[in-house]
């Protein structure tokens, strides 16, 4: 009897949450607004461009949250196969104006933002490009998602989020000198952080021979370092169609965040060194292959992938 009330209780809670947001003019001013002052956090005479960008990005991103929602339980109810399309990069480009073309609310959008003194073109140019791919492969792997997303097909992408881009160019004195990307100076509004689903993945070690139960002899391997892989879904929205589908990006972090031994023995860089070494391996796209520091960290983040 306690736990059909339980679950009663809980069905409650899950008919609330099957409640899709309107995409009409008035539920999306209101989104916007919470999302300007609740998410952000912002004092309404100190707001800035990039501040409406982002607050109009989790305002586009809730709207594709209900949609995957509702792919999701279409795709478990249908028990439909779904195609994974991995590749080290995806050349994303930037999202609001693809986003808001595919939902169809683009126009709505620009009066919307026009009626409280913005431009959506200038808005849209405060969001940077992904740092998560560089060439045709990657420009292959975005155009993918997004063609068979449109073709009502479920498919997910895999890459890695890396915490910086190729590189940023700058001329001096006639010679290139190169910057990091720093894409994710500001955040990402377009993700979601999956803290529920990590996986670990083991790197070097070595192997060795035991005697199982039955007296074969086995071999096993010992990892020599392990670290933790953490999700982060992207979701991609079909052009004219409900479908959305995701981009899943694994971030590398470390299976110990902080060495408590070292850092009691006043050893605090060496407290820290796991974490800083095993966050490496998302740090970068394409690491410089002419040494072999660079191929290693390579091999590692395919492994990783």
């Amino acid at each position: 009897m306690q736990n059909s009330e339980m679950m009663e209780k809980r069905k409650r809670l899950w008919r609330l949450m099957d409640r899709e947001q309107n995409i009409d003019i008035d539920s999306l001013t209101k989104a916007f607004a919470h999302h300007l002052e609740y998410t952000i956090c912002k004092y309404r005479e100190n707001i800035q461009g990039a501040d409406i960008f982002r607050a109009l990005a989790y305002t586009v991103r809730d709207f594709l949250i209900d949609r995957w929602n509702e792919t999701q339980n279409s795709i478990r109810t249908a028990k439909s196969r779904r195609v994974y399309y991995v590749s080290m990069e995806f050349l994303m480009g930037r999202l609001l104006n693809t986003n808001l073309v595919n939902l169809g609310v683009q126009d709505m959008v620009r009066q919307n933002l026009k009626e409280f003194g913005y431009v959506l073109e200038e808005v849209s140019e405060y969001e940077p490009d992904a740092g998560l791919g560089n060439g045709g492969l990657g420009r292959l792997a975005a155009c993918f998602l997004d063609s068979v997303t449109t073709m009502n097909m479920p498919v997910s992408g895999s890459s890695i989020r890396y915490e910086f881009g190729i590189f940023n160019q700058n001329i001096i004195d006639g010679y290139q000198k190169e910057a990091p990307d720093n894409w994710l100076t500001h955040g990402n509004p377009w993700e979601i952080r999956r803290d529920d689903i990590m996986h670990p993945v083991s790197y070097y070690g070595y192997t060795e021979q035991y005697v199982d139960a039955r007296g074969n002899v086995r071999s096993r391997w010992e990892p020599g370092e392990t670290i933790m892989a953490m999700a982060y879904d992207i979701l991609i929205p079909g052009f004219d169609t409900r479908m959305v589908n995701n981009l899943r990006l694994w971030a590398s972090r470390a299976s110990d965040e902080f060495n408590f031994d070292y850092f009691n023995h006043g050893d605090y860089l060496r407290a820290v060194e796991d974490k800083q070494r095993s966050e490496s391996i998302s740090k970068l796209l394409y690491p410089n292959e002419n040494i072999v520091q660079g191929k290693e960290l390579r091999l590692k983040q395919e492994y990783l992938l």
